[in-house]
């Protein structure tokens, strides 16, 4: 049966490091900036701060203490997934990584800039996406190495697939490649949305390929693995909601009443961060259920429950 108690020396552990960074963080950032302030740094790096004609160094160091705080519960919140995997509960995970969503959301919607808007590639809510769907893609290799059912291969190139599209920007490059030759076309009027946009959602096309292959995979597969699948996929046509559907939307030049295309900005990031922590949550679930499973702890109908 998994362990149900926490290591509370890892526990501490982790508390006094993450303790002992954020003092330095604050230390060392508080140092660089009164460098770069005083054009002592690298001229790079002095390039940063713009406005200092009008900005006292307080308002820099006010500025990157956001950050740091979102950077270190994020990290928080990572080593609590860690040192909380002996108890082997989903649902605990799925509450620390929603937890986490939450307070980046609220990060990004209060102080926003480079480091912590939601919209902003590498910023820390992206990072903490990133690390969602690296984990998950590990999630599903393992449940394939475990299982030899062949659909969480094809899951878990998914997963990559979402990962190197979000960190390398892949529909945005596409969307631009192909936005000139989109707009000699009737697309953009019919459709009220700039060509790029639209170049966005046809550069996912190449996924279709992947069909024949999980179709074969879905069919050849075991009756527990087939229902594992569809949830995969029915929360894979979630995400597609949130970060296609809605996105499309909401850079449509269609009319909205006001306030709605605000609100569905909103929607569409948090709906994709929710959606990934569902589904890396519900991977390691399956993962502990099915080493349960082989160890006959329990029969594979307790397990999904």
């Amino acid at each position: 049966m998994p362990n149900s108690k926490i290591n509370i020396r890892h526990a501490l552990i982790l508390a006094a490091t993450l303790a002992g960074s954020w003092v330095l963080a604050l230390f060392f950032s508080r140092y660089m900036l009164s460098k770069m302030y005083e054009d002592q740094s690298f001229i790079i790096l002095n390039e940063l701060l713009t406005n200092k004609d009008s900005h006292p160094l307080g308002y820099y160091i006010s500025l990157m203490q956001k950050p740091i705080a979102a950077a270190h519960i994020l990290l928080a919140i990572i080593g609590t997934l860690f040192i909380t995997r002996a108890r082997q509960s989903a649902l605990l995970w799925l509450c620390l990584l929603v937890l986490g969503d939450t307070v980046l959301l609220i990060f990004s919607e209060l102080y926003g800039g480079p480091l912590l808007d939601i919209v902003v590639d590498w910023s820390i809510p992206e990072m903490f996406q990133y690390f969602k769907e690296v984990s998950l893609s590990v999630a599903l290799f393992v449940l394939y190495r475990d299982t030899k059912q062949f659909i969480y291969v094809i899951f878990a190139a998914i997963a990559i697939f979402l990962f190197m599209d979000d960190a390398l920007k892949y529909h945005e490059s596409v969307g631009h490649y192909l936005a000139p030759i989109i707009a000699t076309t009737a697309l953009p009027t019919m459709l009220k949305t700039a060509p790029n946009f639209i170049g966005e959602v046809l550069s996912l096309l190449p996924l279709i390929l992947i069909l024949p292959f999980g179709a074969v995979s879905f069919f050849s597969a075991n009756k527990e693995t087939k229902l594992v699948a569809m949830i995969l996929f029915g929360l894979l046509v979630m995400l597609f909601l949130f970060g296609v559907v809605i996105d499309f939307l909401n850079n449509s030049s269609v009319t909205l009443p006001g306030g709605l295309r605000e609100i569905l900005h909103v929607i569409e990031d948090f709906g994709e961060m929710i959606t990934m922590s569902i589904m890396l949550s519900y991977g390691a679930g399956r993962v502990w259920a099915e080493r349960r499973l082989s160890k006959g702890e329990v029969t594979w109908g307790a397990a999904s429950r």
